[in-house]
C-alpha cells in the first residue's frame, strides 16, 4: 500500500497542526553560491541591462506537479532574485556597468533601454520526470489521530522525486529585443528524497465512510501539502546554474557582439 493521491496532497510531518489553524514554513530556503576570486577587472566599458529571470515546467504525466500555490511562487521568487544580484555581482567583476533587474523587457523606458549596450535574461525550465514510493516505507500515524468525530487519519511513506532543469542564457540588442546568442546549459537528473505525510478526512456518507483526501476537502483546505519539496529542489539548481553562469559570462563575448551588432545594423540599415 502506498500514499496513492498526488504529492501536492502531502506535507511535511512537523507541519500537522497546519492542518488545524497553525501554518509553519516547513522549508526556509536560501539560494546562494559564493564566487570563486574577488578581483575586479578595470571598466571594460560595456553597460548591460539584467531582465528577471523566466520560468516554466513540464511535468510528466502532467498531474505529477503543479506549480500553483503560494508558498511555491514564494520560493520561486527568492530563486529569481537571488539569482539577479548574483548575476549583477558576476558582470560588476568583470568591469560591466549593470542597469537593473528589471522585472520584464517591456517594464524598460526608451532612456533605460539605450543607455545598455545588452540585456541579458536567463530562462529557467524544470521538468519533473518521476514520483517513485518506498512501498515498504508506509507507515501508518495513530499517535496523530484525535477522537473519531474528528475523522483525520495520518500516514507517511518516504518517496523520490526526479527533475532535471535547462538553463537558457540570453543576450539581446537592448533596442529590438533581437537575440544575438543564446547558451543553454542543462543539468543531469537531479532527486530529492523526502518524508512525505498523507492526511485523509473521514466524511460520514449515511451508513458508510467515505475516504477524501484532505487538500479536497473545502471544509479543511491543505495548507502544507508537499510545497515545499519545490524549494528544495530550487535549492539544489541554484549552486548548479550559478556556478555554470559565472564561468560563462566574460567582456570577450560582449565585444565579438558589440561587432555582430554593428554588422546587422549595417544590414539593416537602422
Amino acid at each position: 500500500m502506498h500514499i496513492g493521491y498526488c504529492v501536492k496532497c502531502l506535507c511535511s510531518p512537523g507541519a500537522i497542526d497546519a492542518y488545524h489553524g497553525t501554518l509553519r514554513l516547513p522549508f526556509s530556503a536560501s539560494f546562494s553560491y559564493e564566487l570563486e576570486g574577488k578581483e575586479e577587472r578595470e571598466a571594460s566599458g560595456f553597460t548591460v541591462g539584467i531582465v528577471d529571470m523566466g520560468f516554466d515546467y513540464e511535468s510528466t504525466p502532467p498531474d505529477l506537479w503543479n506549480v500553483q500555490t503560494p508558498l511555491e511562487f514564494q520560493y520561486l521568487k527568492g530563486f529569481v532574485t537571488s539569482f539577479s544580484t548574483q548575476l549583477e555581482e558576476i558582470l560588476f567583476r568583470q568591469g560591466i556597468t549593470v542597469s537593473g533587474p528589471f522585472e520584464d523587457y517591456e517594464e524598460m523606458t526608451y532612456p533605460e533601454r539605450s543607455r545598455c549596450d545588452f540585456i541579458v535574461q536567463p530562462n529557467l525550465k524544470i521538468f519533473f520526470e518521476g514520483l517513485e514510493w518506498d512501498r515498504e516505507s508506509y507507515q501508518k500515524l495513530p499517535q496523530y489521530w484525535g477522537p473519531r468525530q474528528q475523522r483525520y487519519r495520518y500516514m507517511k511513506q518516504t518517496a523520490t522525486l526526479q527533475v532535471r532543469a535547462e538553463l537558457s542564457y540570453v543576450i539581446h540588442d537592448p533596442l529590438t529585443n533581437e537575440k544575438l546568442e543564446r547558451h543553454k546549459l542543462k543539468t543531469d537528473s537531479v532527486y530529492h528524497t523526502f518524508e512525505a505525510l498523507g492526511v485523509m478526512h473521514y466524511k460520514e456518507t449515511g451508513a458508510s465512510v467515505g475516504e477524501v483526501p484532505l487538500s479536497h476537502d473545502s471544509e479543511h483546505p491543505n495548507y502544507m501539502n508537499g510545497q515545499y519539496v519545490f524549494g528544495k529542489v530550487l535549492a539544489k539548481l541554484y549552486p548548479i546554474f550559478m556556478e555554470r553562469v559565472a564561468r560563462l559570462v566574460s567582456v570577450e563575448e560582449f565585444v565579438h557582439l558589440q561587432q555582430y551588432k554593428e554588422e546587422i545594423k549595417d544590414k539593416k540599415r537602422y
